[in-house]
């Protein structure tokens, strides 16, 4: 994990401390919950042939264990820490340990790679002595070209922290940029480069409400962010006044599409066809994750809300959820809920398994 995903995982960390159930926000109605037999950034997709599994998506995750209890064990030990790979298909079933060897078939690549049509881009920086932030340079490979662009923050107006690549628009037409500051602040920065022409557009929009926190849908070219009051530091509450943007990526306008006056809307975003969007509140304990259709979504009576954070989205209709530490699959559509695996007890108890997300993965 690299220190930008880490500075992410952080900054959600903090702000989600998941629980358990879940509701219909109109009524509070407990859904049903039928448990399954235990067992922004767009990265390139991994599929893989593996013997014994049948073709689909399966989420791959990792269930730890403390394979020694020694009376010298320490709690952070890794040398006492068993690690292994399991994963559940998403059409249902049952969750599966892989082999070593399959799980090196399915893990994510390492480097950090961004894909959309032929258009494939890669990114380093590089700290140089006497200044405030890294020197980015983006590598660009689309239709068997390679273009090496290396950004001037100070032509793209950026004073503190760096831009990083977003997505790449799926047809491979457009790379989306955001600024990234590893620091105790938030801030509002958003760049399109234009594959072909080499065009680098700021989007003004963005600046103008200040937004934050967005999330990059290469399918439909739309992104979703939030604005709200700058908070002191990252570890304080996330209030209103706020909003939820929806931006055209192709022409760089938006429009608000929710308000609060009094909550701050945080980790927004899209389904994978733009039919819904989502958001947790940033003072919310335990957090609820709301989801709204982006047409016609009346803020009470129509939309869903399940207490728990999203992991990801697995179609259009699905999510990926992490409730206290346990996966569950939630489907839109029907409100059927299905439990994968979850985390049980503390380090110290004989029976601590710690369960972790790794990513969505096919099967051919």
């Amino acid at each position: 994990m690299n220190r930008i995903q880490l500075a992410s995982v952080l900054v959600i960390a903090a702000i989600a401390i998941l629980t358990g159930w879940v509701y219909l926000s109109s009524t509070k109605e407990q859904i049903e919950v039928t448990p399954a037999p235990l067992g922004q950034e767009e990265l390139v997709e991994e599929t893989a042939e593996l013997p014994g599994l049948t073709p689909g998506m399966y989420v791959l995750y990792t269930k730890e264990v403390v394979a020694d209890r020694g009376e010298d064990v320490e709690q952070n030990s890794d040398d006492v820490r068993e690690e292994t790979y399991w994963v559940y298909p998403v059409a249902g079933g049952t969750p599966r340990q892989l082999t070593d060897e399959q799980a090196q078939e399915l893990l994510p690549s390492k480097e950090q790679v961004w894909t959309g049509g032929t258009t494939t881009v890669t990114a380093d920086f590089v700290f140089k002595e006497g200044e405030r932030g890294p020197t980015v340079t983006m590598n660009v490979v689309a239709a068997g070209d390679s273009t090496s662009i290396t950004f001037d923050d100070a032509e793209m107006g950026i004073e503190f922290g760096y831009p990083w690549p977003a997505a790449v628009a799926s047809d491979g037409s457009a790379v989306y940029l955001r600024q990234v500051f590893e620091g105790e602040g938030w801030f509002s920065g958003f760049w399109k480069y234009d594959v072909v022409t080499g065009e680098i557009t700021r989007c003004a929009y963005c600046d103008t409400f200040a937004l934050k926190m967005p999330f990059v849908n290469p399918a439909t070219k739309q992104m979703i962010a939030t604005s709200f009051p700058q908070p002191e530091s990252l570890s304080d509450w996330i209030m209103g006044p706020s909003a939820l943007h929806l931006i055209d990526l192709q022409t760089m306008n938006g429009m608000e599409i929710s308000s609060s006056a009094d909550l701050g809307f945080v980790l927004p975003t899209l389904s994978p066809e733009g039919t819904y969007y989502s958001y947790n509140w940033g003072n919310e304990q335990p957090p609820q994750l709301w989801v709204v259709p982006v047409v016609g979504g009346e803020f009470k009576n129509s939309n869903r809300v399940i207490q728990g954070s999203l992991l990801t989205w697995v179609d259009d209709h699905t999510l990926l959820v992490d409730r206290s530490g346990e996966l569950v699959l939630y489907q839109m559509t029907t409100r059927a809920v299905t439990a994968i695996d979850r985390t049980i007890g503390f380090y110290q108890d004989s029976d601590y398994q710690r369960i972790a997300f790794v990513d969505i993965v096919t099967v051919e």
